[in-house]
């Protein structure tokens, strides 16, 4: 699924707040929720789902 996520303090300072590896970016959903929970994003619902099918390597 897909989810709108805004920003209200701006992206940076969703970064500091949620950025655990200190990689400079919102990386993983751990991070994002991160944000989140600090109160430096939010999460505007699915907008968007989608099925990711499984495609067979050709072995050989």
């Amino acid at each position: 699924m897909v989810h709108a996520v805004s920003f209200p303090s701006g992206y940076d300072a969703a970064v500091m707040a949620g950025d655990l590896d200190g990689d400079g970016v919102l990386g993983s959903a751990e991070e994002v929720w991160a944000a989140i929970d600090a109160g430096y994003a939010v999460d505007g619902g699915v907008v968007a789902s989608f099925i990711c099918p499984v495609i067979p390597f050709p072995r050989g």
